[in-house]
Formats: C-alpha cells, sequence, structure tokens
C-alpha cells in the first residue's frame, strides 16, 4: 500500500491511512524532495478550478544553515482529498508571503 511505504521509512507507526471512498474521492499529492535529507517541506495552499483544469497551489521551502538539525520536523509532502474529478490536475508552485 502505497501510504504504508511512504510512512514507514519515518520513525513512528506508519498509523492508518486517511479515509478515502476512490468512487468518490481522490487523493491530489506534492512531493517536495526526492530525499527527505533536504529538509524540504510542502504545504498546500489552495485548490481551485480553471477552465478545464484543477489547480493545486503549493509553496515549498529547504530548511538552510543551522535549520538542518531540525530535519525530523519538516515534511517533504503533503496531500488533500478532493471531490473525484476527470479534470486534469496542474501543481503550480507560489512563492511565500
Amino acid at each position: 500500500m502505497a501510504w504504508t511505504g511512504q510512512h514507514n521509512d519515518r520513525s513512528g507507526p506508519a498509523g492508518e491511512p486517511p479515509p478515502v471512498h476512490f468512487p468518490r474521492d481522490m487523493v491530489v499529492g506534492v512531493i517536495g524532495a526526492a530525499a527527505p535529507s533536504s529538509c524540504t517541506s510542502v504545504t498546500i495552499t489552495r485548490v481551485t478550478q480553471e477552465a478545464t483544469k484543477l489547480v493545486v497551489e503549493y509553496q515549498g521551502y529547504k530548511a538552510r544553515g543551522d535549520e538542518t538539525r531540525l530535519a525530523a520536523f519538516f515534511s517533504p509532502y503533503a496531500s488533500v482529498t478532493l471531490a473525484a474529478s476527470e479534470l486534469e490536475v496542474l501543481l503550480r508552485e507560489v512563492p511565500a508571503q
């Protein structure tokens, strides 16, 4: 199961995946880094529909200097459960405010 595989490589138990009823829901995710050691954190900030696309806006953050010792507190991925849709999903990074 993808949820277990994604969460078992971190310290602590994988826990239960969030409830998703796939005939009705879908999950969209953003992965901020290929390796957790890069300390990237990702936050999904907004989901909108533009014409024929679902637009998922996100912000990324990369730890610098002394912040790298806090790597355990950063999450390199984010996901959101949405109503199922046949629309194309566009991921759009937006600058931090």
